[in-house]
């Protein structure tokens, strides 16, 4: 093929592919032509082509839209909704509590002595209008540099009713003079909800002293006389005289034997008289009590402190004998 027809073809090709691939912008409007008359010797004025552009249309990229970032806070996706105002609870009644209280705590004889026995109680009250449950009551003996010392701890199975009262108790015996410190406490690990959780313990202050104290009966501290008639006629009163010659007051518990040999070397026994006594030193008690003795010859004895109650600084003197005839 000559080189100008292969020349013409590839530039027609060329042509034909710019052409197919770029967008051709629609012809400007032309100025209105003018006609000439032909035997005016003017060629006759064509109307201009638009020139074809081969530039390709520059195409803009969508905008993307920023992520959002903590500055840049993001629309919602949906509408929040309405919050619906909260309905006010009525309020409710204070549940009623019970409430434990220790009130008087103290000891039966004071000063306590040693190797003397001494009973210390504690008042317990339920001042609230509703019933208490079980609780436990403790007793602690307490001293500076030891750990405490329960010395007894008591369980009321029924508790207490509104207003209620009881007592718990717990006895001592100290081998030596010393100063005690013992609490009382009701619900000591807190089992129960109070209204006051303030007043559930109280302490006692305890002196104890060395024993001091000497029961004397003297020789002729006992006497017996008929006290009896034609409905009674074995009734007999037995009186006996006893002093506190120690130096300690003593007070509390006590105990007096009455018992006695027949001529004939039998045993008898009347009966034992429990009772309390308060003896200041150099105080004197006189004590009568009957019993029934049948006819005969005895020889009687009256033993105070038959219990052994108290550590006394003579124990020989607390006898006393008497020789009678019961007709």
């Amino acid at each position: 093929m000559p080189v100008a027809r292969q020349l013409k073809v590839a530039l027609f090709s060329a042509i034909w592919i710019v052409s197919a691939c770029v967008s051709v912008a629609p012809p400007a409007p032309t100025a209105s032509s003018i006609a000439v008359p032909t035997d005016s010797g003017v060629p006759p004025t064509t109307q201009p082509t638009t020139p074809l552009t081969t530039s390709e249309p520059s195409v803009e990229a969508p905008s993307l839209a920023p992520e959002p970032t903590a500055e840049t806070p993001t629309e919602p996706a949906e509408a929040t909704a309405t919050a619906r105002p909260t309905r006010t609870q009525p309020p409710q009644p204070p549940t009623a509590l019970p409430n434990l209280r220790i009130g008087k705590f103290e000891a039966d004889q004071l000063p306590v002595v040693v190797d003397a026995t001494a009973t210390l109680t504690a008042d317990i009250t339920n001042f609230a209008d509703t019933a208490s449950g079980p609780f436990i009551v403790e007793f602690v003996s307490v001293q500076a540099g030891q750990e405490d010392l329960v010395l007894d701890t008591q369980t009321f199975d029924s508790g207490l009713a509104a207003g209620a009262a009881t007592k718990a108790t717990v006895s001592i015996t100290p081998n030596e003079p010393v100063g005690l410190s013992v609490i009382a406490r009701v619900d000591p690990v807190d089992q129960i909800e109070e209204t006051d959780e303030s007043d559930n313990e109280k302490l006692l202050e305890i002196i104890v002293e060395q024993n001091q104290i000497n029961l004397a009966v003297p020789s002729d501290g006992l006497t017996v006389t008929s006290a009896g008639d034609a409905a009674a006629p074995t009734a007999y009163l037995f009186t006996l005289r006893l002093t506190n010659s120690g130096q300690s007051t003593m007070t509390g518990p006590m105990s007096v034997k009455y018992f006695g040999y027949e001529s004939a070397g039998g045993y008898v026994e009347w009966g034992t008289f429990d009772f309390d006594v308060d003896l200041a030193p150099g105080a004197e008690f006189n004590q009568q009590v009957g019993w029934s003795v049948e006819p005969g010859t005895y020889r009687a004895y009256a033993l105070a402190d038959s219990g052994e109650t108290w550590t006394e600084t003579n124990e020989e003197d607390n006898e006393a004998i008497l020789d009678f005839t019961a007709p």
